[in-house]
């Protein structure tokens, strides 16, 4: 062969340039098959969101497309709990390999320095995980997975960090082609705007049966005014003549009169009943105007402690400053009276009656725990019993009108609608929470109004941390996380566990640089007091802030002080619920003076 200048070129330089070319077009090739292929995966996905409205079936169908695209062993879709937990909530997993889906992680790393990186759009790509720095608890997961290279990039939905989805190669080692951690960062993309489209799904179904059970209820409400206006024309003479004929009948004997006197009772109670589905059903305000509710409660006591069995006591606490609401005191009376009836129901066998009324400011955090409240200040009255509490069944259902665990003749089923109707009418909201064998504390939430003779305190400035690690141990995910914003959000870093194994773990890892310990009282697995006395073995100077919401709220202040504190050696008690002002406020107090706990455990009240 020769070139144009008669140049011979060797045969074997040919052959090496024909092969050449033949591996840009095989390469070439490759990458039009694999851009291909990429483009019927996203259309595929993208079908999917079209076709599903489900989440889970959305994210089933990704993953497995995702393995298929990848030739992965593994992809799953790592959703965070509030406090930076997470599970995993969808899986497609090759024959051979262990399925990880339903799986529950606890990992330091997420709530501290790895949560920051991942919102902040991190992805991270792991040849092989011997040679990564991982922590302790993610090596362990892996291991337990028999994944040998890993490929994770964050799920960000409206700038939170929603998740992560989740590439593993378990046969071998493999290095991850930009182009492959590229896809999984589009597809994560994808996945978002599939959330948020599942999630307005979820929320227009909820609205809509809002809106259905609205209906009902008004339905119900006319229902029952035209029944109530025929029976009371039906009870009228029963009662009446019950009422009369001792007076017409000469020489009843004591049978007869009995008799009379269960007729007239029933159909007063009757006539009661009556009444009683009229004012839910009308849903009628009545005149308003400035109320102090200090009157009203001590007139409820009064009556509480005249009238009830000698076996329930009775003890009222009303802030000396209460502030003054707006509202018809004959229905605040109303509900203070069906609060204090239920109470008494619920304690056949005798028990503690608590009224408490304080002034409370609701701030950003308590709004995200009830979906009624509104920022401002309110007067908080606390209705606590020691009885047979209640199941979340039960609990799930006290609200709804005619629902009622009394049996025919205990109750009507409509004490606690009008309660909460009454309240909303107000402007206001309640809480119930309630433990079997323990007893319920209903919290009512009145706005509270401002007047010359009542002005409302100005909130001072909240004292902020300066960058105190903190560990919170609670339970309730909502807790744990409403208590993290708070905190984080001025000036501190935290640590969450969910019960007293965790906080142990937590703490024996961190606990140079813990600075305090806010711990739940009652949990599941090992609870606070367990958890407190292994702390005070682990750490004796360790900082400690008991928090609890049933059993305080029943127990007077002093009872706390005086004995609670000496027992647990804690540093402060918090009450639940509680605002960022108080949780702050109490803190600032443990880090700045532990000579005096009782001073902190009276201010925490």
């Amino acid at each position: 062969l020769r070139r144009q200048h008669g140049e011979v070129l060797p045969l074997q330089f040919l052959q090496n340039r024909t092969t050449a070319l033949v591996q840009d077009v095989q390469t070439y090739a490759e990458t039009i098959k694999s851009q291909v292929d990429e483009a019927d995966m996203f259309s595929a996905i993208a079908g999917r969101i079209q076709q599903f409205l489900s989440l889970p079936d959305i994210l089933d169908s990704a993953v497995t497309e995702v393995r298929d695209f990848l030739q992965a062993d593994r992809v799953l879709v790592y959703r965070f709990d509030p406090d930076m937990s997470g599970t995993v909530i969808a899986e497609s997993v090759g024959e051979g390999w262990p399925s990880r889906l339903n799986v529950h992680i606890q990992d330091a790393y997420f709530k501290l320095e790895g949560r920051q990186a991942y919102r902040q759009g991190r992805k991270r790509a792991i040849d092989d995980i011997q040679a990564a720095d991982l922590s302790d608890c993610h090596i362990q997961f892996l291991i337990q997975s028999q994944v040998k290279a890993n490929l994770t990039v964050p799920i960000l939905f409206d700038d939170q960090l929603w998740g992560l989805l989740i590439a593993h190669q378990c046969s071998q080692t493999r290095h991850w082609k930009a182009s492959e951690i590229e896809v999984l960062d589009r597809l994560a993309v994808q996945m978002a705007i599939a959330i948020r489209q599942a999630e307005i799904s979820i929320e227009k179904k909820q609205l809509e049966e809002k809106f259905l059970r609205i209906q009902r209820l008004e339905s119900l409400g006319t229902l029952a005014s035209g029944i109530a206006h025929d029976l009371n024309n039906i009870l009228t003479p029963i009662i009446g003549i019950a009422q009369l004929l001792p007076t017409k009948l000469d020489n009843i004997d004591p049978s007869t009169q009995q008799l009379i006197d269960i007729l007239y009772r029933s159909a007063k109670r009757g006539s009661d009943v009556v009444n009683q589905i009229l004012s839910f059903a009308r849903g009628q305000e009545g005149k308003r105007g400035i109320l102090l509710l200090k009157h009203s409660l001590q007139e409820i006591h009064e009556l509480v402690r005249n009238t009830f069995p000698r076996s329930i006591q009775v003890e009222t606490l009303i802030a000396p400053d209460l502030w003054m609401i707006e509202g018809n005191a004959t229905r605040i009376h109303q509900v203070l009276i069906n609060l204090c009836v239920n109470a008494r129901d619920s304690m056949p066998e005798g028990g503690r009656l608590t009224l408490n009324a304080s002034n409370l400011r609701i701030d950003e955090s308590y709004i995200q725990v009830s979906a009624d409240a509104h920022i401002g200040a309110y007067v908080n009255i606390v209705v606590t019993d020691t009885g047979i509490g209640m199941n979340s069944e039960t609990l799930a259902q006290i609200f709804t009108p005619f629902f009622t665990t009394k049996g025919i003749e205990g109750g009507t089923g409509l004490g606690l609608p009008t309660v909460l109707g009454i309240v909303r009418e107000h402007g206001g909201f309640v809480t119930v929470s309630s433990q079997v064998g323990k007893g319920t504390a209903f919290q009512v939430f009145l706005p509270a109004v401002k007047t010359s003779a009542a002005p409302l305190p100005i909130d001072p400035a909240l004292p902020a941390g300066e960058g105190q690690l903190i560990l919170v141990v609670d339970d309730e995910p909502g807790v744990r996380a409403i208590t993290q914003v708070a905190l984080e959000t001025y000036g501190y870093r935290v640590l969450t566990a969910q019960d007293g194994i965790e906080a142990i773990a937590l703490f024996a890892q961190y606990s140079e640089t813990i600075s305090v310990v806010i711990m739940d009282m009652m949990m599941p697995i090992m609870g606070g007091e367990t958890a407190i006395r292994t702390l005070q073995r682990m750490a004796p100077g360790v900082r400690l802030i008991a928090m609890s919401g049933l059993s305080f709220a029943q127990t007077p202040k002093d009872f706390v002080a005086k004995h609670f504190v000496a027992k647990h050696k804690v540093d402060a008690i918090l009450a639940k619920p509680y605002t960022t002002t108080k949780l702050l406020e109490t803190l600032q107090q443990v880090l700045q003076d532990k000579t005096n706990p009782q001073a902190i455990v009276e201010s925490s009240q």
